[in-house]
């Protein structure tokens, strides 16, 4: 297995999302790339925030209908690497309220009252 290299990643990324079929390519790179998870945290860089943008570009689309929620099972940290074809900087996105399950705009307060840190 070869050494993770972040800014060769995000290159390989790029490629893929030209590619014929982006999301299936992204997916292959993803899986191959992922084998080895401590090999990618042991390479990472220590960042200030729990959220980091590592690259955007405008050359790929998030469709409204990409719905998903990250957890960290059993309450144990997670971390991970999330790759979107959108500039999701750009785009309106909306987080749902835990209790009452309503919608709400994504913005850095909201996100901030609605994550889970683990104790």
């Amino acid at each position: 297995m070869s050494e993770f290299v972040l800014e060769d990643f995000v290159q390989e990324l790029r490629a893929a999302t030209l590619a014929e079929e982006p999301v299936k390519r992204v997916r292959e790179l993803m899986a191959q790339t992922f084998q080895d998870p401590e090999a990618i945290r042991a390479a990472m860089p220590v960042y200030d925030s729990d959220d980091e943008i590592l690259f955007e570009d405008d050359s790929i689309a998030l469709k409204p209908e990409g719905i998903h929620s990250v957890e960290a099972a059993d309450g144990v940290q997670s971390c991970g690497i999330h790759v979107y074809l959108a500039k999701l900087t750009t785009i309106e996105r909306s987080l749902f309220d835990w209790a009452s399950g309503e919608a709400c705009p994504f913005n850095d307060e909201n996100y901030d009252l609605m994550k889970r840190v683990a104790v």
